[in-house]
């Protein structure tokens, strides 16, 4: 418990240290930020997308909070921080023809856009094919899912299964 403590205090020094020179930086600025390249303007084109959406207002609060977490994690990489980047495990729960098709495509390209993925890539498969009779197959076919979307992101449909 002495350990958690002392690395939760730590956490929360580096955290107020951060803030400080976070704020020391924008108090000096007075100019305009001009990203380099297409990634922050892909990451703009794809939000203004969602945006467009209808019923999507929980996903574009999440994606919204993705892409800042994303710049303070650079500013915190150029003080010298971690870069804290969030989890990106997503549960995206809705009837067919809602729109999640759509929207993990997107979360794909925009996370590609954000550096968070190597590629846009989409691997999907069912839960059926993950989940057999046989004792130890399920690891061997999760495994070989994760292997396939590697870089990009894995989509596991549970359509068939009742919650």
């Amino acid at each position: 418990m002495a350990q958690f403590k002392k690395k939760n205090s730590k956490m929360k020094e580096e955290d107020e240290e951060f803030e400080r020179l976070l704020e020391g930086i924008l108090e000096d600025f007075d100019g305009e930020i001009i990203e380099s390249g297409d990634k922050e303007q892909g990451a703009d084109e794809i939000m203004a997308t969602i945006g467009l959406q209808k019923g999507w207002g929980t996903f574009k609060a999440r994606m919204e909070e993705m892409v800042t977490r994303c710049q303070v994690g650079s500013i915190r990489e150029e003080v010298g921080f971690d870069r804290n980047l969030p989890r990106l495990h997503t549960a995206l729960i809705g009837n067919p023809g809602t729109g999640k098709t759509k929207a993990v495509q997107l979360m794909a390209r925009l996370y590609k856009s954000l550096g968070l993925l190597d590629t846009d890539y989409i691997w999907t498969t069912r839960v059926s094919t993950l989940v057999s009779s046989g004792i130890g197959v399920e690891n061997e076919a999760v495994a070989k899912a994760v292997e396939n979307a590697q870089g990009g992101i894995l989509v596991i449909d549970l359509s068939l299964i009742h919650i």
